[in-house]
Parts: C-alpha cells; structure tokens; sequence
C-alpha cells in the first residue's frame, strides 16, 4: 500500500509537469510517451509523441508507452505496475478506456504490456508476444527509439486488422518479411547443394559394391542352421482419429486491485 501511495504521487507529479510543458490532449490526461528513464533524446521524444498521439486519433484507441529505469519502489509485478501505470495516468479513451500501454523496465530488461477495453479485442496474447518478438532485438541493441517506433507500427497494425474483424492471432499471424523468407530459402539452397556434393563423393567411392540378389554373398555355406520354423507378424494397421485442436487464441484477462478489467502480457530481454 505504501508503494502504491508513492506511485500515485509519482503519477501525479508527471501528470502535472507533462500538462504545463506539453500540448496533451483532452481525451490523455498524460502525454502517451512518458520516457522517466530519459533514454531518448529530445528530437525522438518529439517524435514518438506524434506518432502515438496520430495513431491515437486516427482509430480512437490510446497507444502509450512509459520507460522506468527500475521498478518503482514496492513493486515486484510487471502485470501490477503496468496496470498501476494505465490506471494512474489516466490512459484509454471512450467509455471503456479503450487503448493500451507499453511499459519499459530498463535496468531490470523488462518489458509489459496492459490492454483494456477494445485494447483486449484488438491485442491477443498470442499478437502481444509478437509484439515482443519483434522489439527484444532493439532492446538488446539499447536502441529504446527502434523499440518504441517498431511497437507504434505495430499497435497501428494490430488495430486496423482488429477493425477490419481479422485480429492478429493464431491462425493468423503476421507474415516473415519477404527478406527474410528469401534469407531462408537461400540458405536451404545452399544446403542443399552442399549435401549433394557429398552424398557424390561418398557413394564414388563405393565402385566395388555391387548389388546381390541373394544372401549367399554374405553368409558362410553351412554356418546358417534353421531347426525351428514359424510364421511372425512383422506388421498391423492401427486407424487413429485425430483430436480436434483448440485454437487457444484471444485475450487472457486479469482484475488489478481497482477491479478493472485488463489484457496484457509481457517478457524480458
């Protein structure tokens, strides 16, 4: 409880100081890029304002991401504080708080999502863990401006499919990127064409070997003595019927301590 008192007033504090310095909006009470870690420099905190705030508009679902160096003080849940952090900066639009929030743990290599409202349509678990594979590389690499640009384009995407009643999710996820799938093939080639070199080499060297319609060839005359004889099933057929597969797609949801329904996942780099 302590904790959660101290991060309300740290809410508080940047909800006032993003309002006097910043043109927020009416329907954000917080500016939808908080970066309190302050590992992005002025030019790229210009721009991922925009961005959000475009994307926002454009499909009337908030987009918001917030970077912390550590966790907050009594905090240990990524879920918690990415909640927390919805909830008291006063993220979602209309009245079901439609949107969602990604939330950065730098130091701790952390990283959170929370959805609610039409965020938990249009952001499955399955589209959720995507998101993450796709930004950890920038993570890794400290480049948190990729990250954050690469989950804006990602969350414009998500929306507009979700609208268009196709929602990322299993059965149908994002395709590899044309590069990437000519990366493998070329790869495949290149294997191929190894292998076959050497299958070539090695049966050259195999000149003396003939087939043989029988056994006598290996076997020594009079070394093999039947006595007993009898008939053995080497073989049967079994008919299976397979089980049908649940898709386990959609949204995994959570109440956080103010009741509030929430979506969201999240992972680590």
């Amino acid at each position: 409880m302590k904790g959660l008192k101290r991060f309300a007033a740290l809410a508080a504090v940047v909800i006032m100081t993003l309002a006097m310095a910043l043109p927020v909006s009416a329907e954000s009470a917080t500016a939808r890029f908080v970066d309190i870690a302050g590992v992005m420099d002025a030019q790229q905190v210009s721009n991922l304002h925009s961005t959000l705030d475009s994307i926002s508009y454009k499909h009337n679902v908030d987009v918001n991401l917030v970077t912390f160096s550590d966790m907050p003080e009594g905090y240990h849940d990524m879920e918690v504080l990415a909640d927390q952090v919805y909830e008291q900066f006063r993220y979602g639009l209309g009245d079901n708080g439609d949107g969602l929030v990604l939330v950065l743990v730098i130091n701790d290599h952390k990283w959170q999502i929370s959805t609610q409202g039409y965020g938990i349509k249009a952001f499955t678990d399955a589209g959720i863990q995507y998101i993450g594979e796709q930004i950890t590389p920038y993570l890794k690499d400290g480049d948190y401006y990729g990250a954050a640009t690469k989950y804006a384009e990602l969350a414009d995407d998500f929306i507009t499919k979700a609208k268009a009643g196709k929602p990322v999710d299993r059965g149908n996820m994002p395709r590899a990127p044309f590069g990437m799938v000519k990366a493998l093939l070329i790869s495949i080639g290149v294997g191929a064409i190894a292998a076959f070199i050497v299958v070539a080499t090695l049966l050259a060297q195999l000149k003396s070997v003939r087939f043989q319609a029988s056994a006598d060839f290996y076997t020594k005359q009079g070394s093999l003595n039947l006595k007993n004889q009898r008939d053995t099933f080497l073989f049967t057929t079994v008919s299976r019927t397979e089980r049908p597969k649940s898709s386990g797609g959609g949204s995994s949801t959570h109440t956080s301590s103010s009741g509030t329904t929430h979506g969201g996942g999240g992972g680590s780099w």
